[in-house]
């Protein structure tokens, strides 16, 4: 990284005594306090330690300053906090090069979402995990949704601290999550639910799809980031239907199978009874007693 503060840059003519020099100022980039060329939440823990009063080897007190009122302050963390949430995302060649610049930890350190099924329409908070061997006060990812999915809210856990969670939805739909510890205290625990995030799925949510976790970097107190390996998780969106006799039936797809409760006949568009399972894509309908019901696979 380039240092900050005044320089001299000299030009010599090759095989000549020709030469000229010229002293420049090198300024501060607005958050990028630990002058690694990146603004991350690495920066963010940093002022965060230096205003409780750490003595950082290397920290740019100018680029802390984000708001340039003199003050180095809970103003400039939440500055910072929202410069990180609010960047232009990497283009996927941008991201792949970034990516194999990084050191990442090894797998015992694994941000997560396990796989799940989500009906059409439904609105369900799911779990994402943290199984760590290390201790984070700190840390954000990118998450990409599949289209159809739609991000609500996301709350921490109890295994937070004095932590502030921000999520903002970017340019490109992926979501971005930021926590940090004023207090620069770690999460508890070293495995388990870290934050629960609310998703919507719209009404022709059905079939497999992925969630993607990636960009991800966790901040340890002593100040190192530690980059962990992008994650992927398997999503079933499934049609719901419920019957409205004596009984209340319900009809569910998972995957290319329709779930219904026992004795149900299955019918293709063609009247020909077929199996539940395996089922190619298209309309069918689910006879329960003198009950009947449309699904779509």
């Amino acid at each position: 990284a380039v240092g900050v503060g005044q320089a001299t840059i000299t030009a010599t003519i090759e095989g000549t005594e020709i030469a000229d020099s010229r002293e420049i100022t090198v300024g501060a980039t607005p958050g990028d306090v630990n002058n690694d060329a990146e603004v991350t939440v690495a920066d963010v823990n940093d002022v965060a330690l230096y205003i409780i009063g750490e003595d950082l080897e290397g920290f740019i007190e100018a680029a802390a300053d984000v708001n340039d009122d003199g003050d180095i302050d809970i103003a400039d963390i939440i500055l910072l906090a929202n410069q990180v949430l609010d960047q232009e995302p990497a283009t996927p060649e941008q991201q792949a090069v970034i990516n194999r610049a990084r050191q990442y930890a090894d797998s015992s350190n694994s941000l997560f979402i396990e796989n799940f099924t989500i009906a059409e329409g439904e609105t369900r908070q799911i779990a994402i995990m943290l199984n760590n061997n290390a201790a984070f006060s700190a840390f954000q990812a990118d998450i990409y949704l599949p289209e159809g999915l739609e991000f609500v809210e996301a709350t921490l856990s109890d295994r937070k601290a004095d932590h502030s969670l921000a999520s903002r939805v970017r340019v490109d739909g992926s979501v971005r999550l930021l926590s940090y510890s004023l207090g620069v205290n770690a999460f508890a625990g070293s495995e388990g639910e870290l934050v629960y995030m609310t998703v919507k799925a719209t009404d022709n949510f059905v079939g497999d799809f992925q969630i993607e976790i990636d960009n991800i970097i966790f901040v340890q107190p002593d100040r190192t980031s530690c980059y962990l390996e992008p994650t992927v998780a398997d999503v079933t969106g499934y049609t719901g239907v419920e019957g409205v006799e004596d009984d209340e039936i319900v009809v569910k797809v998972v995957g290319n199978s329709i779930v219904a409760p026992e004795g149900a006949e299955v019918y293709d568009l063609n009247g020909l009874r077929v199996n539940a399972e395996n089922l190619a894509k298209g309309i069918y309908i689910v006879k329960v007693g003198d009950q009947v019901v449309k699904v779509i696979i």
